[in-house]
């Protein structure tokens, strides 16, 4: 009893704004878990498997990243410039680069992806409005741990540290655009 009032005095200090987004995170969380197609397409732009999925909490939230729309459309059209670059040199590339431009052009084609993702959820954040170039988008990173179990994990449950990351146009709802392992995430720092 004592550790439930402890741990609800802890989220009472949190910020207003980071309790919104500690509370979207769980929303997405809880979808995947509960297999909920509806609400995971409301709540977030990415696609994830949500097969063996069993559990899942948010552990951090990272600070704010504010930003213009314009920095996603400018990061996605030079991460667009790039793949079609790599692409042409890896087309032409012998055995011994090959393998290396492969592995980057993949790299580029999930940043392309979760750019798309990311503009797609500012616009879904706020969906009664068109967004301009100029309009504030405010981004998070979130670490959270994902427990996997079933036929296709194994015996014993895994779980994975993971990032989330969420992005929402001016005061709008928070939406999730990506979920990677942390070595995976192809999403750089803005700021």
């Amino acid at each position: 009893m004592v550790a439930a009032l402890w741990l609800l005095a802890g989220c009472a200090r949190e910020a207003p704004d980071v309790q919104s987004v500690r509370k979207a995170s769980n929303r997405y969380l809880a979808a995947l878990v509960r297999k909920d197609v509806e609400e995971v397409k409301r709540t977030a732009t990415n696609v994830v498997s949500m097969a063996s999925i069993v559990g899942g909490r948010v552990l951090a939230i990272g600070p704010a990243e504010p930003h213009r729309l314009a920095t996603l459309d400018s990061l996605l059209n030079a991460t667009d410039r790039e793949r079609q670059r790599t692409d042409s040199l890896w087309a032409r590339a012998r055995d011994e680069t090959a393998d290396s431009l492969f592995q980057r052009l993949r790299g580029l084609n999930r940043l392309y992806v979760t750019v798309r993702c990311a503009q797609r959820a500012a616009q879904a954040s706020f969906p009664e409005s068109v967004l301009s170039s100029s309009a504030p988008v405010e981004l998070r990173r979130i670490r959270v741990r994902v427990r996997y179990a079933g036929e296709r994990v194994g015996p014993r449950p895994l779980d994975r540290e993971m990032i989330l990351r969420l992005a929402r146009a001016g005061r709008g709802s928070w939406i999730v655009f990506s979920l990677y392992l942390p070595s995976d995430d192809p999403f750089p720092r803005l700021n």
